[in-house]
């Protein structure tokens, strides 16, 4: 797992899967999902960050894999 910081638009960014990204889905206006051609999340896109995290309703049986 890799995260990047994006102190210039208050944005963070989990890296979970090496895989090649093919489309995103968006949770809600802060939260992202980035999926692989297989629709496995490879990676979480969080806006707002300095505000909080709400890990509400991501998939935990994608993050659970990496931890």
């Amino acid at each position: 797992m890799e995260v990047r910081k994006y102190p210039d638009t208050d944005a963070l960014y989990l890296k979970l899967r090496d895989t090649q990204y093919q489309c995103g889905r968006e949770l809600d206006d802060s939260r992202h999902l980035l999926l692989d051609v297989n629709g496995d999340v490879i990676g979480i896109s969080f806006l707002y960050a300095s505000e909080g995290i709400d890990l509400g309703g991501i998939p935990s049986h994608e993050v659970d894999m990496v931890w």
